[in-house]
């Protein structure tokens, strides 16, 4: 196992604190063209479709072509996706395009998209939190996204928001105007917005700022998270953010 704030977390000192840290999205459908795959039972991988272009948030773990079983329950081909968006590059939703261990169900992606402050990251020019850096390595071809960039795929309408604190490159989506992925910017406890955990975060008063950014949003329909559960009610999850 590489050596990681992450995986020592995760494998080690998570285990030992009471409660439950992570709860999310069972694997399944959510909406007519919204799907999610619940990876190692810890991480959401979001997949959204018109029907002709599928496109992915985030992808999940090293080593997950375990996953494929997933994609047959929830009805999508893998190999029907075309592009990929990053919500920032942890080895649990970057960890499939790592370099030495890139899964198979990603061989047909067109296009990987990120912000360019992430880079920072892979690159190894900045550490990830206190002496660690991110163990992800990424060999495939990606773009950059800026904040408030607009883009199609076929039908599907994205927009990249730049969310930093979790990861200063931090970025959430909003897809066809009316379903946010937030990715590690946020929780959803008892239904309200809470801010990802303050340990892992690389500065938590940019988290609640960037919280307080997609509040301002109007007309979202499903907020998704990676950890945590999916909300219909996105005034009543944000209200207290306003």
């Amino acid at each position: 196992m590489r050596l990681n704030f992450i995986n020592i977390w995760g494998n080690y000192v998570s285990r030992i604190i009471p409660g439950e840290l992570f709860y999310p999205q069972p694997t399944g459908k959510i909406t007519d063209n919204l799907f999610t795959i619940c990876d190692r039972g810890d991480t959401n991988i979001y997949l959204y479709t018109d029907g002709i272009n599928t496109i992915c948030i985030d992808v999940g773990y090293i080593n997950n072509n375990y996953l494929k079983n997933d994609f047959q329950k929830i009805g999508i081909d893998p190999t029907s996706i075309s592009h990929i968006f990053l919500t920032h590059t942890d080895m649990d939703h970057a960890g499939a395009l790592d370099i030495d261990s890139i899964s198979d169900w990603l061989n047909n992606c067109i296009k990987i998209y990120m912000s360019k402050e992430e880079e920072n990251l892979i690159k190894k020019r900045q550490r990830r939190r206190f002496l660690f850096y991110t163990p992800i390595e990424i060999s495939k071809e990606y773009d950059f996204l800026n904040d408030g960039e607009i883009l199609y795929v076929g039908n599907i309408k994205i927009k990249a928001i730049h969310t930093p604190g979790h990861t200063l490159g931090h970025m959430s989506y909003l897809v066809d105007d009316k379903f946010l992925f937030t990715g590690d910017l946020l929780l959803l406890k008892n239904g309200e917005v809470k801010p990802f955990y303050y340990i892992w975060n690389m500065n938590h008063k940019l988290v609640e700022e960037s919280i307080r950014k997609i509040a301002k949003l109007q007309n979202v329909k499903v907020l998704c998270t990676a950890h945590s559960k999916c909300s219909f009610d996105f005034k009543k999850a944000i209200q207290k953010w306003l």
